[in-house]
């Protein structure tokens, strides 16, 4: 039975993760699964530490502590790195949401797909089923108009929804990853990163799918971190960079 490691972003999230780290630990328990848990405090200036220690006592959980907010490209970067040093190939990787707004009784049929026969495997608001609930109007839009654009530009084959954080990956995947990019896997700094990496891992032509999920906007504890302009911006600096990351990485050989 595969090992599974639940990376959790976490920046003044002292509601959302106290209701999150269980919800995710009965889920796994469930399918059969124990949680280890990597939760990157990105700089919080609320009781974020105070409650993440407090999980450790009860569950399996490392904290990796940002002293400064340094974005959830480093949260991503740290996270599985973290989760990598500890992760055996045939293990699994997730990473989910630290804000309460994701039903995590989707992580048992992820995990059975990872297990199965793929090797990255999405929750999905855009998958036939998925639901959105209490998402502003606009925010709405963006994100749909997001998504859209990156099932174009950069096809996979499964995926649906490019920019939400509840994703597992084979251990193995990401491992590989990491040792054909290094420190070019995740150039981004904001919420871009998510993307990015499941953008890059087209290159290992990896199998994915796609699961519906409940989105329950209103159940977020704070005021949300992700500013549209500033991704907006963030994103179309990705497509010129990323035309070059992969022209660089172009003709180097997979492993």
């Amino acid at each position: 039975m595969a090992n599974v490691w639940v990376v959790v972003p976490a920046y003044n999230e002292e509601e959302g993760l106290a209701q999150v780290v269980p919800a995710v630990s009965q889920s796994l328990t469930e399918a059969n699964h124990v949680a280890h848990f990597v939760v990157v405090n990105d700089g919080s200036r609320d009781r974020t530490q105070d409650v993440a220690e407090a999980l450790a006592n009860e569950y399996n959980l490392t904290i990796v502590r940002h002293e400064t907010n340094l974005n959830i490209g480093a949260v991503w970067r740290d996270g599985m790195t973290q989760a990598l040093a500890e992760a055996r190939d045939g293990d699994l990787i997730f990473t989910c949401e630290g804000d309460n707004t994701c039903d995590m009784a989707i992580l048992k049929e992820m995990t059975r797909r990872l297990e199965t026969t793929d090797d990255v495997v999405m929750a999905s608001r855009y998958q036939k089923g998925g639901r959105i609930d209490g998402f502003p109007f606009m925010r709405r839009v963006y994100s749909w108009v997001v998504n859209w654009m990156l099932r174009l530009m950069y096809p996979l084959r499964g995926a649906t929804d490019y920019s939400i954080f509840v994703r597992g990956y084979r251990a193995s995947l990401l491992r590989r990853a990491f040792e054909h990019y290094g420190a070019d896997l995740i150039e981004s700094v904001g919420f871009v990163a998510n993307a990015e990496v499941l953008i890059k891992l087209r290159k290992f032509k990896p199998k994915a799918s796609s699961v519906s999920m409940y989105y329950c906007y209103q159940q977020k504890g704070g005021g949300s971190k992700l500013n549209v302009k500033k991704t907006i911006l963030e994103y179309f600096q990705f497509f010129r960079r990323n035309a070059r990351t992969a022209a660089k990485y172009r003709d180097q050989p997979i492993h």
